[in-house]
């Protein structure tokens, strides 16, 4: 995480930062991608960036970081706009983040993740975070609607949910680095496809 005098810095201030960092990182790996970069763009001293950040990963970290954030804050809106309908509001969510991936403004950034492998790095940084989203999703999900009896159910199911997910970025990230064109609608009907199922249960009704 960034020291405390980045964030006593402007806003305007932490956003040129950061940007500067998106811009770096879209263009070349972590390993590649230099502090002498980031803070020529950002225009900013070399010890003032080290008053900011411990080094590079640090940044780098917390640039992602920033992201998983602004898609819990989009996540957290549309459950609240869904009352609360876990189903409902992951059906509404997926293809909004698969095509901010593919297609947004940070596209060129996860390519360069994608063709170098840094998304390891960047599974590493965020598990943690993951479990702070969980937590946050406890009171927001309406659980009338789930066939769940208490939080640890409710844990079991967002981790069920989400782990398709995790498995189709995972493979996004792999056809963008092998140069396969990404069909956005087959990778959404294919998480609907589980999200269904995970929805409805895989047994029939009435079978043995």
């Amino acid at each position: 995480m960034p020291k405390e005098t980045f964030f006593n810095l402007k806003e305007e201030k932490q956003a040129r930062i950061l940007n500067a960092a998106k811009e770096v990182f879209k263009q070349k790996s972590f390993d590649k991608a230099s502090i002498n970069e980031i803070i020529k763009l950002a225009e900013i001293p070399r010890g003032s960036f080290y008053q900011y950040f411990e080094d590079k990963e640090d940044i780098y970290a917390y640039m992602m970081l920033k992201r998983f954030q602004n898609n819990l804050q989009e996540f957290k809106v549309i459950l609240k706009n869904k009352q609360g309908d876990l189903f409902a509001t992951a059906k509404e969510f997926v293809p909004k983040l698969l095509s901010k991936i593919t297609q947004g403004d940070d596209s060129e950034l996860f390519y360069q993740i994608a063709i170098n492998e840094d998304y390891r790095r960047m599974q590493r940084n965020h598990h943690q975070h993951q479990e702070v989203f969980l937590k946050e999703m406890y009171d927001l999900v309406d659980e009338e609607k789930l066939r769940i009896e208490n939080k640890q159910d409710l844990s079991m199911l967002l981790h069920a949910m989400f782990m398709p997910l995790g498995v189709t970025l995972y493979n996004t990230l792999k056809e963008i680095k092998a140069g396969q064109k990404i069909d956005v609608h087959e990778k959404i009907n294919a998480y609907y496809h589980a999200l269904e199922l995970f929805e409805h249960g895989f047994s029939k009704e009435g079978g043995n």
